[in-house]
This record gives structure tokens, C-alpha cells and sequence, in this order.
């Protein structure tokens, strides 16, 4: 079976750990070429060496998603080093570090995660998108979550950056779907990142309630979030644009 990616020219942000390390392996897997972001360099250069080393044409740049600025420039080092924009995937997010009701959320801590999670991914759509144009299409895939679609308690900052990121998914599908530019978003459920791991999966207990919830009876891995990104982005899904894409194991099925 050919690699799906082969030679497409790719930028993953958010690619430091969880899902976006994991999109990095798989895309590096199906002979893409590309440029990773995050805003820790040094944990960029450290993920990218190992693939670089083994021959893979793979290049790491500093970027904070909530500055435009860095976005725009990460945009551009992508083009200066490819020399095109083929796929872009939006992972970078932040989280509340507390679970609050509606009520108790302070004004400051519900800007600083639509900064990052939504007004982030809009300025990075807008550099990629007028990058593609350029070079006669391409494909976006933004990473939301099951918050994407439906309501989590206690959760409205996030909710409500990740429905946002459904909404410009849609309306970029259809503003330039003529232009062969497809916008596509992943929806993952319960995945064994790092956070989940230190967090509510850190005790048996707390793992066994997760997964008596999910009707597949386990939580998922970054590589099957990575798969379904690459399939989006590929010429596979040619005929696909403006969807959210559940992978969480039967958790949003009504």
C-alpha cells in the first residue's frame, strides 16, 4: 500500500506531545515532508532529530498560536523550507487547569483559552489558507474534540473554543471549496495523552470510569487520532471537506 502523504509538504502545530507527536510519526510514516511548531523549540529540534536523522526532510520552528505574528512567520519559514504549503494540521490547545461551573469562570481565564484554542486556530487557517491559494490548493485539518459537538460540565471555556473551531471548519470549507482548499476537523474522545494519563486516568479507578463510558471499552491512542488526520489531509478524502470527524470509540453515538 502506497503512503498516503508522499512528498506532501506539511505543517503540524501543537506537534510537542500526545496527538500532535503522534501526527509527526504518522505523517513522517506515509512520506510526508514537514515543518513542526510548538512553542518550546528545543522539544521541537529533540522530536525532529531522530526522523532527520534517518533521512526524513523534517524542520522545526518556534510558535506561540496565539500570537499572529509567530503564526504568520511559521507559515512562511513552512514555505521558505518546502517550498509550498500542502496540509496543515491545528493542534495546539490549552485547557483549564480547574473544572469550574459556568458561574465561577473568571473573564481573564476564559480569553487566555479562546486566545489559544479558537482565535489561534482562525489566524493560523488565515496564513495557511492564503499560502495555499498560492500553490493551487491544499488541505487543513484542525483538531477539536467531542466538546467540538456536544456539552461537557464545567468545561465552558473549552466547549466553547472547540464548537467555535466546528464552526470556522464549516464556513472555510464552503468560502473556498472552488479553490480546492478542503477544511476538514478530527473530534477525538478519550485519548491516553500525557494529560490524561496525570490527570483523570492516573488512578485504576478513575481509568475504569472513563472506559465504562466508552462503548468500544477502552480509550483511544494518539496514533488512531493521527491516522484518521492523515486520511483527511490525503488525497484519499479528496470528495470530503467541512466535516467533524468523531474517533472516540462509539462515545458520541445518540
Amino acid at each position: 500500500m502506497s503512503a498516503i502523504l508522499q512528498d506532501k509538504a506539511c505543517l503540524i502545530i501543537g506537534a510537542s506531545q500526545g496527538i500532535g507527536a503522534a501526527v509527526v510519526e504518522e505523517f513522517i510514516n506515509q512520506g510526508a515532508r514537514l515543518v513542526i511548531a510548538a512553542r518550546n523549540l528545543e522539544k521541537m529540534e529533540a522530536l525532529a532529530r531522530p526522523y532527520r536523522d534517518k533521512g526524513n526532510d523534517i524542520h522545526a520552528v518556534r510558535m506561540d498560536i496565539s500570537d499572529p505574528q509567530q503564526v504568520v512567520a511559521g507559515v512562511d519559514f513552512t514555505l521558505e523550507k518546502l517550498g509550498r504549503l500542502d496540509v496543515a494540521v491545528n493542534n495546539a490547545a490549552v485547557q483549564s487547569p480547574v473544572y469550574l461551573p459556568f458561574g465561577d469562570i473568571e473573564l481573564e481565564e476564559f480569553d487566555r483559552i479562546v486566545d489559544t484554542n479558537l482565535r489561534g486556530t482562525f489566524v493560523a487557517m488565515k496564513a495557511q489558507i492564503n499560502a495555499m491559494l498560492k500553490s493551487g490548493g491544499g488541505s487543513i485539518v484542525n483538531i477539536s474534540s467531542l466538546g467540538g459537538f456536544i456539552g461537557f460540565p464545567r468545561m465552558g471555556s473549552y466547549v466553547a473554543s472547540k464548537h467555535g473551531i466546528v464552526g470556522l471548519t464549516k464556513v472555510a470549507a464552503l468560502d473556498y471549496a472552488k479553490q480546492n482548499i478542503r477544511v476538514n476537523t478530527v473530534a477525538p474522545g478519550a485519548v491516553m495523552t500525557e494529560m490524561i494519563a496525570k490527570g483523570t486516568a492516573s488512578t485504576p479507578e478513575g481509568k475504569a470510569l472513563i472506559e465504562s463510558k466508552v462503548p468500544a471499552g477502552r480509550i483511544g491512542a494518539p496514533l488512531e487520532i493521527a491516522k484518521a488526520a492523515a486520511w483527511l489531509a490525503s488525497d484519499a478524502a479528496s470528495y470530503v471537506t467541512g466535516i467533524t470527524m468523531p474517533v472516540d470509540g462509539g462515545y458520541s453515538i445518540p
